[in-house]
């Protein structure tokens, strides 16, 4: 076999340079803790508990920066969700050591692959926060579109 075939075959190295993440982009997002995908369509599903212990179901835009949300709970601005679980394993979601920056509400994590990178994904749980961020870690690998 010739030199130039065997470096053909190699693997692309991964780029140093962080992703860019667009407004818009599809977020292809599972669960942190069972791996399933809890994307349909156009939405990321959640089990969820409203703010006085209603049950229900919980769909949020699949696109980042994208705050659509569709809920079975009758929601008012600015209350805060009590939990968020995995549609697969019934696992709550909401992570115990984050909080939202600009409101101190409770975050879930996601776990989203885009732009060919997977990362998680911390989301605020109080209704009309559009607050989100990725872990310290990732910063490097993945830069986020604060546009709107």
């Amino acid at each position: 076999m010739e030199k130039s075939e065997v470096q053909r075959r190699q693997p692309t190295p991964p780029s140093d340079k962080p992703k860019f993440l667009r407004t818009g982009t599809f977020l292809h997002t599972s669960c942190p803790i069972c791996g399933g995908d809890i994307t349909e369509e156009e939405w990321i599903c959640f089990k969820a508990l409203g703010p006085h212990g209603e049950q229900g179901e919980m769909k949020l835009s699949a696109r980042f920066n994208v705050f659509d949300k569709n809920s079975t709970i009758p929601l008012e601005a600015g209350t805060e969700m009590l939990d968020f679980q995995c549609p697969r394993c019934s696992a709550s979601l909401i992570d115990p050591d984050r909080r939202c920056e600009v409101c101190e509400s409770k975050a879930l994590r996601v776990r989203i692959s885009a732009v060919r990178v997977e990362v998680d994904l911390f989301v605020c749980t109080r209704v009309g926060c559009r607050w989100h961020a990725i872990p310290d870690e990732d910063r490097t690998r993945v830069i986020l579109d604060n546009s709107t």
